[in-house]
């Protein structure tokens, strides 16, 4: 599994990398159109902040979805993530909140990049990949 550092202060947000480099947040994000820019900007932010203090920012900002899967928030923007015991936040995909209730299709997509993840660290899988951003 490939995955790329978002943010890292006391705790490491990591995202999973694609074949073609594309990361499942910042893809995300890079995705959505003006509207939404504003938003995006303010959740890359909240990764910063949570790199700094943690998840845990209250329920305006983070809750518990659903067992190990997590949500962050700002507006109508919302990334899925779980953690473990080591201070590192598995941020697993991104969508916009229409509705009252997390559509089941993201929480068990969170939960297989989850699995995946777990899979990949027990058999030492894990591939970082450098930012390109960052590299250029």
């Amino acid at each position: 599994m490939r995955i790329r550092l978002l943010s890292h202060r006391n705790w490491t947000l990591v995202e999973k990398v694609d074949s073609s480099g594309t990361g499942e947040i910042s893809g995300f994000l890079d995705s959505l159109g003006a509207n939404k820019r504003r938003e995006a900007a303010r959740m890359t932010a909240l990764f910063d902040r949570v790199a700094r203090n943690g998840p845990r920012l209250g329920a305006a900002k983070c809750h518990q979805v659903q067992g190990e899967i997590w949500e962050l928030i700002h507006g109508s923007l919302r990334i899925l993530f779980a953690h473990d015991g080591n201070r590192l936040i598995l941020c697993t995909s991104g969508f916009v909140k229409k509705r009252q209730k997390t559509p089941k299709k993201e929480i068990n997509r969170a939960k297989g990049i989850l699995a995946e993840f777990r899979d990949a660290r027990a058999s030492n899988r894990i591939e970082w990949v450098k930012d390109k951003q960052k590299d250029e």
